[in-house]
């Protein structure tokens, strides 16, 4: 235990005296650091049932003469809520203003119901989910040095982490993101074949004296990694709650994240083992020579990019669609699968061009699953038009002109004599009767998310966007709309090209010139989000001669976003950036509601009270022609019996007609 206790500390330095030799151990990271028990917990964290524990707690300690709580200075003990003026916002949103602690009793119980759907959701509400990041890791050098104590053979050492949100629930209409957490795996072959399979697990830094979790033993099973296996694991889970079934914690149960987190690394980890444990003989033993080879050799051939891709396909998928609750673009499921498919092959480029996988590698698991991907909501962009006859509507093929060209296809003519009636809604253009903010984005495939989202109708919001760089029209449009009072907010990659969209935007070019400012607000990604949101960042080379940083500057950017989008090394430029697809549909949805909440979009009102008068009159006077037309429905006489021959007449005296209009000339009926 004394060495285990090393093996999960980083920082932690240790003499060992006993009778016969002393040995010391120096710490591998000594300012390393962690998630400490006094740090602030999160709202995130509980449970309703576990915040009326702890408020039974509380008020256990006041019964016995402590300090009596005011809600407010409850709600100060939580991580993000620590303000005095927080604190008053959530409790009144909870309906708790100025209310103590005890006033949650209601007899001889809490108030189960007002904790529920009042004040968890109010905090969570306040405040936003812990980081991973925030928890702490061992590392893979500190796991690495562990392994190589207790004599395990150096080129078989495999490592992998893994890092997440565990969800578990919904509280009302917000969603109980629940715990993060770090899995740190590591995995060799002891230099010595008679000895047995050795684990060290490990729990919050903490070692445990038995694996208390049995789907680690399944992993291990399904991995053909026996307990007479001389192999060495070290499994080290940080998460601020563990659920243990008993009391002395020998037996606990993890999210379905961590689970299959767990199984994932195992099987990545012990790869080439259990690839030799299959080629072994019937008793399951591995022969020293196939040790040897495992202990010595980590250069199989890696797995292709392709086998990497289609291996984690769903999880992908389900992560860039939010569980499949919502529609995904192909390159947010790009983004969600790049991390996963640089694990499993080592490739730190997978592809040179993002169209491998959204054109190719997507595309090719779709056509080969067509059952498991029946009901994926997955958008393409377009790859060419289709155009009708007579009606001239032509459309893009791409996911969302095919969705929406197939889901307006008319079958038939109502039938029935009931007329159609005059459209009671208005029918506008341009901003003056119907909005004042419009928001641009340098993409184009997330219009199905923001439709299924009604982010256009709950905010009162014009939409546009390009493919990469604004055209002289939008500029046109951008300026003409600021003329008529509408702010533009810009989202856009956090990259050379997003800053540049950006800049072009609102700054004259050589095309362009703009006869007024426009209103136009740059409202992300920018470092802050990416920083927050933990998004996944892509390698980037710049072609320049010179330093790019001063050009990303003058488009707006600060010098902490130039550094860390540029940087030299060996003579070339090269960086990092980050996609808006790095985000996941909810993550996106989530993040572009709070930006739009914090710069004022909100429904739109005419200010004109002649405006509101006139739109009542003509609602009622449609009202009224409507109640008329419907009488008309009595009149309508009997149609000719030889309308097929009449249609044909009417086809060789003009070939162009299409089948209706060659129905009925009212310059020429013909009647029976």
């Amino acid at each position: 235990m004394v060495y285990a206790a090393i093996d999960l500390n980083p920082h932690c330095s240790l003499r060992v005296i006993d009778a016969e030799v002393g040995r010391s151990f120096a710490a591998t990271n000594p300012t390393w650091s962690h998630w400490r028990l006094d740090n602030a917990t999160s709202p995130y964290w509980y449970r309703s049932q576990d915040l009326e524990k702890l408020i039974a707690l509380l008020l256990q300690v006041e019964r016995s003469g402590g300090k009596s709580l005011s809600v407010n200075e409850f709600i100060r003990g939580f991580s993000g809520l620590s303000g005095t003026a927080k604190a008053k916002e959530v409790a009144s949103k909870a309906g708790l203003t100025k209310a103590m602690l005890h006033d949650l009793v209601v007899g001889n119980n809490l108030d189960r119901n007002k904790i529920q759907t009042s004040l968890l959701p109010a905090m969570l509400d306040g405040t936003r989910p812990i980081k991973p990041e925030k928890l702490g890791m061992l590392g893979p050098e500190h796991c690495k040095q562990r392994l190589l104590y207790y004599d395990t053979a150096i080129d078989s050492i495999e490592y992998r982490v893994a890092k997440g949100i565990a969800y578990e629930q919904r509280v009302g209409s917000i969603s109980l993101y629940g715990l993060p957490y770090y899995l740190e795996i590591a995995f060799g072959i002891n230099n010595k074949s008679e000895l047995r399979r050795t684990l060290h697990v490990g729990v919050n830094f903490s070692p445990s004296l038995y694996p208390p979790f049995r789907d680690l033993d399944d992993a291990l099973n399904d991995a053909l990694c026996g307990k007479n296996d001389p192999v060495m694991l070290l499994v080290h889970i940080t998460c601020p709650r563990i659920d243990f079934t008993d009391r002395g914690k020998t037996k606990a149960t993890l999210p379905s994240e961590i689970v299959n987190d767990l199984r994932r690394l195992i099987k990545l980890v012990t790869a080439k083992f259990t690839q030799a444990k299959r080629k072994a003989d019937r008793e399951g033993r591995i022969p020293i020579q196939a040790f040897n080879a495992l202990r010595n050799d980590n250069k199989s051939k890696p797995m292709t990019v392709k086998a990497a891709a289609y291996q984690v396909m769903e999880q992908a998928y389900l992560k860039a669609s939010s569980g499949g609750t919502l529609p995904a673009n192909a390159r947010q499921i790009m983004y969600a699968a790049r991390p996963l498919i640089i694990e499993l092959t080592g490739k730190t480029t997978p592809w040179s061009d993002s169209a491998t996988f959204t054109q190719g590698h997507l595309n090719d698991y779709i056509a080969e699953n067509s059952d498991k991907c029946a009901k994926w909501d997955v958008v393409f962009d377009d790859r060419g038009h289709f155009t009708e006859p007579h009606t001239g509507k032509s459309i893009g093929i791409g996911t969302l002109k095919v969705r929406g060209y197939i889901q307006g296809w008319h079958q038939s003519i109502g039938l029935g004599r009931k007329l159609p009636e005059v459209a009671v809604e208005l029918e506008t253009h341009g901003p003056a009767l119907r909005y004042r903010f419009a928001l641009f984005i340098e993409k184009e495939g997330f219009m199905p998310l923001l439709e299924k989202a009604q982010i256009a109708e709950r905010y009162d919001l014009a939409i546009m966007s390009t493919k990469g760089m604004s055209t002289t029209s939008a500029r046109k449009l951008t300026e003409q709309l600021s003329n008529d009072g509408v702010t533009i907010l810009v989202l856009h990659d956090f990259d050379k090209v997003g800053f540049t969209i950006c800049h072009t935007l609102q700054n004259d070019t050589r095309r362009y010139q703009f006869k007024s400012a426009p209103k136009v607000i740059d409202i992300g990604l920018r470092i802050g989000d990416v920083e927050e949101l933990g998004l996944e960042k892509e390698a980037v080379e710049y072609k320049d001669k010179e330093d790019p940083r001063q050009g990303i500057i003058e488009r707006g950017a600060t010098q902490d976003e130039a550094n860390f989008l540029v940087r030299k090394e060996n003579e070339r430029w090269i960086g990092d950036r980050v996609e808006l697809n790095a985000m996941d549909s909810r993550q996106f949805l989530d993040w572009l509601e709070r930006k739009l909440q914090a710069h004022s979009v909100e429904k739109f009102i005419p200010d004109n009270q002649n405006v509101l008068k006139r739109e009542w009159e003509r609602r009622w006077s449609i009202q009224e022609i409507n109640r008329q037309i419907s009488l008309i429905t009595m009149k309508i006489p009997s149609p000719p019996d030889d309308l097929l021959e009449q249609i044909r007449r009417r086809f060789k005296q003009n070939p162009t007609l299409s089948w209706d209009a060659a129905l009925f000339n009212p310059q020429n009926v013909e009647t029976a």
